[in-house]
């Protein structure tokens, strides 16, 4: 087995709430996922989502998420598939636009 250990206990009933923008990159959200590794070291990995598509532009494994590295994250990932009209953060939804 890999590094990770399985909690599906952690995911939160919010999670399966579902939302959808009208068009492709309208909005993205962002969020990062804390993950204990199995051998204590605590990872993070920064996330971005097109709200109408799913897409997920590739991210990053890091031991801490900075206000730096998001925005980083948010600015490569511009640059690869373009700016959305908003973004999204947190839960519950509420849309920034940009």
């Amino acid at each position: 087995m890999g590094l990770v250990e399985a909690d599906p206990r952690k995911r939160p009933r919010s999670s399966y709430a579902r939302f959808e923008a009208e068009l492709p990159d309208e909005t993205w959200q962002s969020d990062f996922t804390h993950w204990p590794l199995a051998d204590g070291t605590d990872a993070q990995t920064p996330a971005w989502l097109d709200d109408h598509s799913r897409m997920a532009p590739p991210s990053r494994v890091t031991g801490s998420v900075t206000g730096e590295l998001v925005a980083r994250t948010f600015l490569e990932c511009c640059a690869e598939h373009g700016t959305p009209a908003g973004r999204r953060r947190g839960a519950p939804p509420c849309t920034i636009r940009t």
